[in-house]
């Protein structure tokens, strides 16, 4: 390659010899001169000190500029593809594709303009002469048409949007392109997609291209060319949202027909730019017309399926399918487009009632698909969704108490998460509501018989409720009658080693707990700074009654079972220090909050007893001396960080010590 750059005159005869090859028809022999192509291309334009002599360039130049006419001659499909396997019809399409990063390699040394032209080029040498607007002749062979097409797509990454020469004229052929074949329809439509970002610098265009977009939804039995109407038109939406809002009522019958969910997702890029009220008439809607137009018939065929009167075989899974993919639909335009709307006008909830009555199916899949939902309307719709949470959090309470569908937490926790409050009148619903879900939750996790594994994603989903909770709304936790059930749950399930499920007990829930309990920590958040000291010392209280039991089964979870520190890190962050904050905060708790010296004996005493308990005779008098003095300098100190070391260490040096584990 050297040789070839430095002194092109006299090598020149090896890449004239590489390119030759590239010509013949056995497509294996071709792709290996793929490699050398690109990486002279990047070595031909190559800046600085060690840039091409501009007395070499036009060499190569010339013979890139035939290596581009090489490749989209090879770009042509055969005439005998329909006899095909479908393994050689997935080979030639991996191998176009790969031809197209060699056409892009080409655009670097020919330039946009020039390898733009060529292509169009051939497009032009098509037109029948005779015939009005520059159409091309119908006779031509699609091979022909679409190749060139599929030229102009590849290469589109590496044309800039400023594009003004050639770019153009080939957006006003593809309307005189014959479309009788759906390859060339499919190419001529994603060739639109790929330009979507250049299309918003000339609006121009989009009128027509959103004319020939349509016809890809058309014809029924073209679906190759369905997915690539369906996948420009997101990127078309993408980039020019705000431009397209006059077409939504031109749109609105290929969502109502088509209701693919590339389709949905690019109409509600479009919605988002709709303004609350209309500025001027003709096509431009407001934002509460295009709702109604796009989500009312969807939540009116919800409202039905949610009034279905039970069935004693259930609900089939037609019913469950249409059910997925309509809140899908729905989920995808109040997620995507997220409508600004005045908080006072009904809106999104007076058509989201559905999703009561669907609950109420009690159909798990139904209950799944309805949770999702939930989600996200809580995140986008955060003030419109709320008066409608504090209808559908009891019924999901009384979906999981009959269903035990995990997903019916997860979807409380996060209108939990939005809406809990101790201050707030949905404060004493909020509560309510955990009190119901979490006798349900019992009961799961009873029945596992201490096999916590096997009820994993009812400890992960319970105990990020239970979390959200004590989040925000530290005063109803703290005096809660379930307070010390709570904690004897949690206790119980601290064998689990699941990891997600271990992250929503120990990162989570135990962690903001004892935080909650310590007052050093609690003053550092803002809803709890200002807890009475008679609500938080009932918390203290039942911490200190459980710590024994506490530290022993979080000491054997440490030494046998407990995920590596550095997971834990990747998955939390290295400064969260979750054990070493569990430690801290649970001595805080213990020495009912006094100073560090007597938080810090108090903890002691406890880890002390704990490590006493476990069986480890391998663990020497001298040994556990110094770990205790560590640890006791790092409690003192209240420092999370070597205090979830030094833990960490010590778990690891047991497991080496009595289960030949390096930690």
């Amino acid at each position: 390659m050297n040789l070839i750059l430095s002194n092109p005159n006299s090598w020149s005869p090896i890449a004239e010899a590489i390119l030759l090859c590239t010509t013949v028809k056995d497509l294996e022999i071709v792709a290996i001169t793929f490699q050398f192509w690109l990486i002279l291309a990047d070595e031909v334009c190559v800046k600085g000190p060690t840039a091409l002599h501009e007395s070499h360039k036009p060499h190569f130049v010339n013979l890139f500029r035939r290596l581009n006419d090489i490749m989209i001659g090879h770009l042509h499909y055969p005439p005998e593809n329909n006899s095909w396997t479908a393994k050689e019809r997935d080979e030639f399409r991996e191998f176009r594709h790969n031809m197209g990063d060699v056409l892009k390699a080409c655009v670097l040394v020919l330039g946009q303009e020039e390898s733009l032209s060529r292509p169009f080029n051939i497009l032009q040498s098509f037109v029948n002469p005779s015939a009005p607007g520059g159409t091309l002749n119908q006779s031509t062979p699609w091979q022909q048409i679409e190749a060139p097409l599929f030229a102009l797509r590849t290469i589109g990454r590496n044309i800039s949007d400023e594009e003004n020469t050639i770019l153009p004229q080939i957006m006003s052929m593809l309307p005189q392109l014959p479309l009788h074949h759906p390859k060339v329809k499919y190419a001529a439509i994603l060739v639109i997609g790929r330009y979507a970002s250049w299309t918003r610098l000339h609006p121009e265009f989009l009128s027509y291209q959103m004319t020939f977009i349509s016809k890809g939804f058309e014809v029924a039995g073209e679906a190759e060319t369905c997915s690539a109407a369906s996948q420009s038109l997101r990127f078309l939406c993408d980039e020019c949202g705000d431009q397209l809002v006059g077409y939504l009522s031109q749109l609105h019958p290929f969502y109502l027909a088509i209701h693919k969910a590339d389709v949905i997702t690019a109409l509600a890029n479009v919605i988002k730019h709709v303004p609350m009220e209309s500025t001027g008439g003709g096509d431009m809607p407001d934002m509460l017309k295009v709702l109604e137009m796009f989500c009312l018939p969807i939540a009116q065929r919800l409202h039905e399926i949610g009034n279905m009167p039970p069935t004693a075989e259930g609900y089939g899974q037609a019913l469950q399918e249409e059910v997925s993919d309509l809140v899908e639909q729905f989920t995808s335009f109040i997620y995507n487009a997220q409508p600004v709307l005045p908080y006072k006008q009904p809106n999104v909830p007076a058509s989201m009632h559905f999703l009561e009555s669907l609950l109420n199916l009690r159909d798990p899949k139904i209950i799944n698909s309805v949770c999702k939902l939930i989600v996200k309307c809580v995140d986008a719709q955060r003030i419109h969704f709320k008066p409608l949470a504090t209808v559908v959090l009891p019924v999901l309470a009384s979906v999981y108490e009959s269903t035990q569908v995990t997903s019916l937490m997860w979807a409380a926790s996060k209108c939990v998460k939005e809406f809990g409050s101790d201050a707030a009148e949905e404060g004493g619903l909020v509560h309510l509501v955990i009190q119901s879900m979490s006798q349900t939750a019992f009961k799961q996790i009873q029945k596992a018989g201490g096999k916590m594994d096997h009820v994993s994603d009812v400890i992960e989903d319970y105990f990020l409720l239970l979390t959200a909770f004590l989040l925000t709304s530290p005063a109803h936790f703290s005096q809660s009658p379930l307070l010390t059930t709570f904690l004897q749950c949690a206790i119980a399930c601290m064998p689990v080693t699941q990891f997600d499920a271990w992250l929503a007990l120990y990162a989570d829930f135990f962690k903001q707990c004892m935080q909650l309990a310590s007052p050093t920590q609690r003053a550092l958040h803002p809803t709890q700074r200002e807890l009475p000291a008679q609500i938080t010392d009932v918390l203290q209280n039942a911490i200190r009654q459980h710590s024994a039991q506490f530290m022993q089964s979080f000491l054997t979870g440490l030494t046998s079972t407990f995920p590596y520190r550095e997971d834990i890190n990747q998955e939390e962050g290295s400064s969260s220090a979750v054990v070493g904050t569990i430690v801290v905060c649970l001595c805080e708790a213990v020495g009912g909050g006094g100073a560090a010296a007597a938080a810090t004996a108090a903890g002691m005493s406890v880890i002390g007893q704990a490590v006493s308990g476990m069986y480890d005779p391998k663990f020497g008098d001298e040994e556990k001396q110094g770990f205790a003095n560590k640890l006791a300098e790092a409690l003192d100190k209240r420092d999370f960080y070597r205090v979830d070391s030094l833990m960490h260490e010590y778990g690891v040096k047991y497991r080496r010590r009595n289960h030949n584990r390096k930690g």
